[in-house]
């Protein structure tokens, strides 16, 4: 059931195709990026440097990673879902497919903010690991 019928003459449909893909394709890039990044991080970042709570910077980057991936497959299964849905638009079962899709985005976006909450907190502890290094390496330097 939709709460407003809008009507699309095929060109605006057109327009709106390429809009929606580009805007998935820009997330699309975002999920490639954060999973590269935290492949990076992981191994070669974390291995040169000596932290004392490894396995906390392990998971965060391990988590990382997993949500880069996440992202990226999720937006390449809405291109496919998009590219679909705008030439079989009558379809059985599209509409049915398009709210699942949405429902996942939502547990992106939650994800997401499960992210950001590990990342800020790992990132006051790795602020705090690095200025104790930092003292170590100085009070040696004195002696």
């Amino acid at each position: 059931m939709a709460v407003l019928d809008i009507k699309f003459t095929k060109t605006q449909r057109e327009r709106l195709h390429r809009y929606v893909v580009l805007a998935i394709s820009a997330n699309l890039l975002i999920g490639f990026i954060l999973f590269f990044m935290g492949m990076f991080v992981s191994f070669v970042i974390t291995t040169k440097l000596r932290f004392d709570e490894r396995s906390l910077f392990g998971l965060v980057f391990g988590t990382l990673t997993l949500y880069g991936l996440y992202v990226f497959a999720h937006n390449l299964m809405g291109v496919k879902l998009c590219y679909n849905y705008f030439h079989y638009a009558e379809g059985p079962g599209m509409n049915l497919r398009l709210f699942s899709w949405t429902l996942l985005g939502l547990f992106v976006v939650l994800a997401g903010c499960f992210m950001a909450s590990i990342c800020f907190s790992t990132a006051d502890l790795l602020a705090d690991q690095l200025r104790q290094t930092l003292l170590e390496g100085e009070l040696r330097s004195l002696r």
